[in-house]
């Protein structure tokens, strides 16, 4: 049972007191309902009535964990039942909830209750607050846990409204957007009955305040309807709210749907197979939709923590996990065990009910488990619901996630850089394969662009691939060059030239492709001056990029990086 509040305390020692009007009243109820006597040390003359209610309840009722029980018998009084109801705990309800808000005595809804215009919830247990009444702990567990929230609104409940954040109609509120971008049967229901056409504008001024963070909450269903003072129109009302209670709650559309690929939790289990197969995975399905696809990178366990807005935000658009594995004998259990408890401490969920929110809320959205060779041993042991456990290429995973997902056509790319590869460990590969994303970026439309790494070696396979509606980006660096050589940097640059040049003469010999060369100088940069190498080279065409220190910070140069997008740009349309 959730501690009751002073306020909530004070609040059932005024409904006893409506109920039994003195002691010896309240004393014969209990006998007759075989609970727990009043002590002596409450029955005494020299006590008030509030006083003596105020020690049972917090030096009897409460430490005997007594309050359940306590508040079930005193439900048997319909004078004081509704209220009763609404201070007991969630957990302690075996039957489906629902939560209304409406001003204590509001004929509105008295009038609705008596007509039978929510007869749907007639098995519901109810809980019931008023509109600007604070969030107890109680109050924001009874709305965590109720399906269903109804809000009887009318001019009264405008007057003298000051802060409305922190409110039971703000939490609850809230509360529904958040659901909404969860799965069909986490999905809850919002009800406004209100009063008089100026509560409409009302509502419409508080539907703006979510515009910015909720786009689409016109789209959302919500039963809104104006009340007026007739019988028949409260009749219409209980026909209308039937049948809004009755719609199924569909599956969103495909396309709110986000994939997050996950690296390895832990940088202490890096798996250079999987990294691999990510980022290339990352980079194919940004061609479908660049917004809906993120990849959290080796060690996001050590390191991810999202604020609770952010997660709000994250789950604006269902989540579809994304796990993948190189080595033989991994299985779908071994992943999950490692990852479930990080991902839930990357969520932000690591002070909260870890499992009760797992089950309930984040185990209902889809996982996906692939690799690219091997089998999965126990994949007949998955959940079909919600886990899928495959097997295939970065382009048929792809494929499949990009369905799953509701991801539209494959966008054509019209960018494509293939830059020379290096060591995991090396920091200059992240560095740059950073920048020319970020080049990417610059030059063409999220999900237009591709970057993949290729050595001298396999240059053959990537001409191949070269088209000519594409600007293709080749970026080579001088790691593998003597430190301090100019000429052998020249060399090694004339080795790539040569290769492409043959290459593209034996794989379009009608027609060039677009071909932008990028000399990457990390260690030989203070031997080149200029935006490209000297023009009586052989390789001119090469556009420089040089690393530069700064408090031993390194970066490049950008005077490099902005002409090398002003250059990608100028190519790209000539």
């Amino acid at each position: 049972m959730s501690d009751l509040s002073g306020s909530e305390i004070k609040l059932l020692r005024y409904l006893i007191g409506q109920a039994f009007p003195n002691l010896n009243l309240f004393s014969i109820f209990l006998s007759d309902q075989e609970f727990l006597p009043l002590p002596a040390t409450v029955v005494n003359p020299d006590l008030g009535y509030e006083e003596a209610l105020q020690d049972y309840i917090v030096d009897t009722i409460i430490p005997e964990a007594l309050m359940d029980k306590f508040l079930r018998i005193l439900t048997t009084k319909k004078r004081i039942r509704s209220q009763i109801q609404s201070l007991m705990d969630p957990v302690d309800i075996d039957s489906n909830m629902w939560f209304r808000t409406y001003m204590q005595g509001e004929v509105a809804f008295k009038y609705c209750d008596d007509e039978g215009v929510f007869d749907y919830f007639a098995q519901y247990h109810p809980f019931t607050a008023e509109l600007w009444a604070k969030v107890t702990e109680l109050k924001a567990e009874q709305i965590s846990q109720s399906k269903y929230f109804l809000a009887i609104a009318t001019p009264v409940d405008l007057e003298n409204l000051e802060a409305t954040d922190g409110t039971v109609f703000d939490h609850a509120f809230n509360d529904w957007l958040k659901s909404r971008s969860g799965p069909p049967e986490a999905r809850k229901r919002f009800m406004l009955i209100y009063e008089k056409e100026e509560m409409g504008n009302w509502w419409n001024k508080w539907k703006d305040r979510y515009r910015a963070k909720y786009p689409a909450i016109d789209d959302e269903p919500i039963f809104l309807r104006e009340l007026k003072n007739d019988p028949k129109d409260r009749a219409s009302v209980r026909a209308e709210l039937q049948a809004f209670l009755n719609l199924p709650d569909e599956p969103l559309s495909p396309k709110l749907s986000n994939v997050l690929l996950l690296g390895t939790p832990s940088t202490a289990d890096t798996d250079p197979g999987t990294q691999a197969g990510d980022v290339a995975l990352f980079q194919y399905l940004r061609r479908f939709n660049a917004d809906r696809v993120q990849y959290w990178e080796d060690g996001w366990g050590d390191t991810m923590r999202m604020t609770v807005p952010q997660r709000d935000e994250f789950f604006r658009y269902p989540p579809i996990f994304t796990r993948s594995a190189s080595e033989r004998n991994t299985t779908v259990g071994g992943l999950k065990d490692k990852m479930i408890p990080l991902l839930m401490d990357a969520l932000g969920y690591s002070n909260d009910d870890v499992v009760g929110i797992w089950r309930d809320s984040v185990s209902k959205f889809q996982r996906v488990y692939w690799r690219s060779a091997g089998e999965w041993w126990d994949s007949t042991e998955i959940n079909p619901k919600t886990e899928n456990a495959w097997k295939g290429s970065v382009e048929e995973i792809g494929a499949k996630l990009a369905k799953l997902a509701g991801f539209g056509d494959l966008c054509e790319s019209k960018l494509r850089t293939r830059f020379e590869n290096l060591p995991d460990s090396d920091p200059n590969r992240q560095l740059l394969s950073t920048n020319l994303q970020k080049l990417g970026q610059t030059v063409v439309k999220p999900g237009e662009y591709e970057t993949v790494a290729v050595s001298l070696d396999s240059l053959e396979e990537s001409v191949s691939r070269f088209n000519r509606a594409q600007l293709n980006i080749v970026a080579a660096h001088d790691q593998r060059t003597r430190p301090g050589d100019k000429q052998h940097t020249i060399n090694h640059f004339e080795d790539w030239d040569t290769r492409i040049d043959r290459l593209v003469g034996q794989y379009f010999p009608d027609r060039e492709p677009k071909i932008f060369r990028i000399a990457v100088l990390f260690q030989n940069f203070d031997k080149f001056d200029g935006l490209k190498f000297d023009e009586g080279l052989s390789v001119r065409r090469w556009n420089l990029l040089k690393v530069r220190r700064d408090n031993n910070k390194i970066d490049f140069n950008s005077s490099d990086m902005n002409h090398l997008i002003d250059a990608a740009k100028d190519m790209m349309h000539h």
